[in-house]
């Protein structure tokens, strides 16, 4: 290929075969070791957390449709958002970044997988919800589970402990990070407020404050605020109040919607006690991003 000189100095000359592929060793060395560095192991736990939140969430969501309607649960799709944006931040921690999806095929035909199973669950919403058994609606977050999460799980049983491997070390978060874990617990407070009122009428209330909240987040969706940098930033104990949040919200409104045993303190102490969970772990040490050395 041929040289454009910068005007005034001389063209550089052109490297032997040798030279290049002495460059090119050097580049897949250094690539190697950056590779045996990154804590897998850290890496698919977060992504088994992640992809059952997920599924709980999902699942959760297309069950309380079915039997309330799809704008009655219209929160939870909030909450779904927010804890993709998690999942996201928590797998670029410690150089980890999502690769071209064609070098993991299993995982492109769960996706696919997944989507026609939630297509074709929105679509019986819209049209008969009741014409198939109930347990048609846990086939999306089965999915999941089966598809992302189990394969996951036998990754990291698999995974051996690299003595190279970076260690996130503990780390107190950023403020920013920490008002806004404060402030993902109010807004899920509010929703398990609102998925397990049994009226209407509270429940279109709360939905126009999540929807506010969501709203601001925006602006704020890639600084330290955001909800990519707090799945960055957060430990062990941030994501187990997450998976936590899930299971609570979602079993609320799925036991509001098929019996009379959610009330609307019930709700409100679930509320409660998301809030006061996410203000207490906002607190605890996270782990600080890993750099790594060339």
């Amino acid at each position: 290929m041929d040289q454009k000189p910068i005007r005034g100095r001389e063209s550089l000359e052109a490297p032997t075969p040798e030279i290049a592929r002495l460059y090119l060793d050097e580049a897949r060395t250094a690539g190697e070791r950056s590779a045996d560095r990154i804590d897998r192991r850290g890496v698919l736990l977060q992504d088994i957390v992640a992809q059952v939140t997920l599924a709980v969430l999902v699942t959760a969501y297309l069950l309380v449709a079915r039997e309330k309607g799809a704008a009655a649960i219209q929160p939870l799709v909030f909450f779904v958002l927010v804890a993709g944006q998690i999942a996201t931040g928590a797998g670029e921690r410690g150089g980890m970044r999502w690769k071209d999806p064609r070098d993991r095929p299993m995982r492109v035909v769960a996706l696919i997988l997944f989507g026609a199973a939630m297509l074709g669950a929105i679509v019986l919403l819209l049209v008969a919800p009741r014409a198939v058994p109930i347990g048609v609606y846990a086939i999306p977050g089965l999915i999941l589970i089966v598809g992302l999460a189990v394969p996951a799980a036998r990754g990291l049983l698999r995974a051996p402990k690299r003595p190279g491997a970076a260690e996130p070390t503990r780390a107190t978060l950023p403020t920013a990070t920490r008002v806004a874990t404060m402030c993902l617990g109010l807004q899920l407070g509010f929703t398990a407020v609102a998925v397990g009122m049994p009226e209407s009428g509270p429940t279109a209330f709360l939905s126009v404050v999540i929807v506010l909240i969501f709203a601001a987040w925006l602006f704020a969706w890639r600084t330290e605020g955001g909800p990519a940098t707090m799945g960055l930033w957060w430990g062990s104990a941030q994501h187990a109040v997450l998976l936590g949040s899930a299971v609570l919200v979602g079993g609320l409104g799925v036991a509001a919607a098929y019996t009379d045993a959610v009330g609307p303190w019930t709700a409100v102490a679930g509320g409660a006690a998301t809030l006061i969970a996410y203000v207490l772990v906002s607190f605890l040490p996270g782990r600080a991003p890993v750099r790594l050395a060339p």
